[in-house]
């Protein structure tokens, strides 16, 4: 063999035996706020249902997780606390898992904080399918799914007031890929304050994926403010935790 031909034969072994770096997980949205100025409508946002009343919902420079924006919802002042929704669209995944995954701070007395995030199917806003709930300082998961009442609803953790935390879920697109939504809650300045929890999840009448967030009547004196939102698509086995039933 040639020294050519040995010298050939080595960098395919090196190349051969070099550790293999995992593939980054495929974005299909992601929404920082740092491209728009404060104080205008966060894009891809709006009113879905219901009336804003005196509620503001913009872009803010007042606090953010990373970067210097972030979205606010501000229910501070006002009499008129109304029921409401407003939505953006989530990108569609028709097979494996995707994780969702969003930064937010709540202030304001935990007591007056009373909201959920809903995710719906895309061509049916009724068409509920999970949800994330807040209230009383707590956070809870509620199925839509034809389930037993004890399975309905499930307690995630608790927030604390002015604490910025990172919600993830990780969703299957369908019945083949799971039948689990799996949450993690972080607070982010302290990892291992870490909590989880799993609820069954409805699947759409046609497609994924709406993203509302949700007011309760009659609560005021709170402002939320979210960050860092980020969808991504999993590589084929990440995320699977269906062995944990």
């Amino acid at each position: 063999m040639t020294r050519r031909n040995y010298m050939t034969a080595g960098l395919w072994l090196v190349l051969l035996s070099a550790p293999t770096v995992p593939a980054e997980p495929e974005a299909l949205l992601r929404q920082d706020f740092e491209t728009q100025v404060p104080g205008q409508i966060p894009q891809g946002w709006g009113r879905a249902w219901g009336s804003q009343g005196e509620d503001l919902f913009r872009v803010s420079s007042e606090h953010s997780c990373s970067g210097t924006r972030s979205m606010l919802f501000d229910r501070l002042s006002g009499e008129t606390s109304t029921m409401w929704g407003l939505q953006r669209y989530l990108p569609n995944f028709r097979e494996g898992k995707a994780r969702i995954s969003l930064s937010f701070c709540i202030l304001g007395p935990g007591n007056l904080a009373h909201f959920s995030l809903e995710f719906r199917g895309q061509r049916a806003n009724t068409d509920r399918l999970f949800a994330v709930g807040f209230k009383d300082l707590e956070i809870s998961l509620r199925s839509y799914a034809e389930v037993g009442k004890a399975e309905r609803s499930v307690r995630l953790g608790q927030y604390r007031q002015e604490q910025w935390y990172s919600l993830t879920l990780t969703v299957p697109a369908t019945p083949a890929d799971g039948r689990y939504v799996d949450a993690e809650l972080v607070e982010i300045n302290h990892p291992s304050q870490k909590t989880s929890a799993r609820i069954a999840l409805k699947f759409p009448q046609k497609e994924f994926g709406v993203l509302m967030l949700c007011t309760a009547p009659g609560k005021a004196g709170y402002r939320i403010f979210f960050d860092d939102l980020l969808v991504t698509k999993l590589t084929p086995g990440e995320g699977n935790t269906e062995e944990l039933e």
